[in-house]
């Protein structure tokens, strides 16, 4: 029995999304990256690779965001290595969007502020094809704190200057997401209701309100007791 072509798509996407489940039903995130590296290098004959590594991206941010294992830097690295130079217009945005919110993630963590910048005005040219998908909330979560790293660099490093009118810009387009997270919060608090406090704590920085202080410490509070 020789497989054809759409059959090896529908086994390709399906072990895909096989990873997403495992993911989510708790399985160990060391050994779903094994399998997601076995699984990448086994696709690479049949050039499913890209999907298979943004899933690998995502699952290497969450063992680094977890763990602090800077180890995983490595592997964010060679997961990007299969993909940087694809064809995204082949993927579906979900995909697309998963990747690059949470390499823009990344980079914010490390402060690489300039490269999370960079990242956040490509995804916003799709954004809203992506609003109401899980990754639009992370987007919108992420996006807020590079915008408010951005500000915030800018009143403390004569290197790194903006124009009020753009600070001014990038306060609206925060004010607007910490609107969409509130909402989110009212519905799903354990979800949403740390990531609407630290934003509108980086918000509260940049003006220079010391009523940021007690925001952090609720969103630090908040995201403990959600888990």
């Amino acid at each position: 029995y020789t497989m054809k072509v759409h059959d090896l798509t529908f086994w390709s996407y399906a072990a895909v999304f096989s990873s997403w489940i495992y993911f989510a039903a708790g399985m160990n995130l060391h050994k779903l990256e094994t399998y997601t590296s076995n699984l990448l290098r086994s696709s690479k004959k049949y050039k499913f690779e890209l999907e298979i590594g943004i899933v690998g991206v995502y699952i290497a941010i969450q063992n680094l965001s977890r763990s602090g294992d800077l180890k995983n830097l490595s592997r964010i690295s060679n997961y990007n290595a299969d993909i940087q130079n694809a064809d995204f217009s082949k993927l579906s945005l979900l995909f697309q969007s998963s990747y690059w919110v949470f390499l823009m993630a990344t980079h914010l963590i490390f402060n690489d502020i300039d490269a999370a910048f960079e990242i956040y005005q490509r995804v916003s040219q799709f954004s809203k094809f992506i609003a109401g998908m899980t990754t639009y909330f992370e987007f919108m979560f992420f996006g807020s704190l590079v915008l408010s790293a951005k500000i915030f660099r800018s009143k403390t490093n004569s290197n790194h200057p903006l124009s009020e009118e753009t600070q001014n810009e990038f306060i609206n387009q925060i004010n607007g997401f910490l609107d969409e997270l509130k909402k989110c919060a009212t519905v799903c608090p354990e979800n949403f209701q740390h990531k609407a406090d630290l934003v509108q704590a980086e918000l509260l920085k940049v003006q220079g309100n010391s009523d940021a202080v007690f925001l952090f410490d609720q969103a630090m509070d908040k995201a403990i007791s959600s888990g």
